[in-house]
C-alpha cells in the first residue's frame, strides 16, 4: 500500500480538504453553511426547483433538504411558491437578497481560484480544466442517490 505522501490519490484528498476549508472561509462572515451555499448555487442555476430535486442533487434525503430550505426561507435568501401541477410541492427560487449573497460569496470563490490558478503556466490551467471536465461526470455518477 503507498504512504500518504506517494498514493495519488491521498494527496488529492489533502489538497481537496484544504481547498474545501479555504472556500468555506468565503461564506463563513455571512454564517452561511457549506450545505446552505451549495443550495444557493443549485437555485441560481435552476430556479424553481423543488426539494426533491434539490435532495436528489446534493445526495441528501429528502428531511435533511427540507431542513436547509427552513433555514434559508428563515434568513430571507429562498422563497418558497406552490406548484400549479403537484399541489403536493413547492418550487424554491432565491430572493434577492439570495440572489446578492450567492454572487457576493461565489465572486470571493472565483477570486480564490484565480488567485491559485494565476500561479500556474496558461498550459498547465488547461490541463487542470480538461481533467477535472473528464472527472465531473463520473464523480457525479458515483454519488448521486435516485
Amino acid at each position: 500500500m503507498a504512504s500518504a505522501q506517494t498514493d495519488p490519490a491521498e494527496k488529492l484528498q489533502h489538497f481537496a480538504t484544504r481547498l474545501i476549508r479555504i472556500a468555506r472561509t468565503t461564506h463563513k462572515e455571512h454564517s452561511l453553511s457549506s450545505a446552505q451555499y451549495s443550495v444557493l448555487a443549485l437555485l441560481d442555476q435552476k430556479p424553481g426547483s423543488s426539494v426533491v430535486e434539490l435532495a436528489r442533487r446534493e445526495g441528501v434525503t429528502h428531511p435533511t433538504m427540507s431542513r436547509l430550505i427552513a433555514g434559508l426561507n428563515k434568513m430571507g435568501v429562498v422563497s418558497r411558491a406552490p406548484d400549479l401541477t403537484d399541489k403536493r410541492s413547492r418550487l424554491l427560487r432565491l430572493t434577492p437578497v439570495g440572489h446578492k449573497l450567492y454572487r457576493e460569496v461565489a465572486e470571493r470563490r472565483v477570486a480564490l481560484f484565480r488567485m491559485l490558478l494565476s500561479q500556474l503556466r496558461p498550459e498547465t490551467v488547461a490541463e487542470i480544466l480538461a481533467v477535472t471536465e473528464r472527472l465531473a461526470e463520473p464523480l457525479e455518477k458515483a454519488f448521486r442517490t435516485e
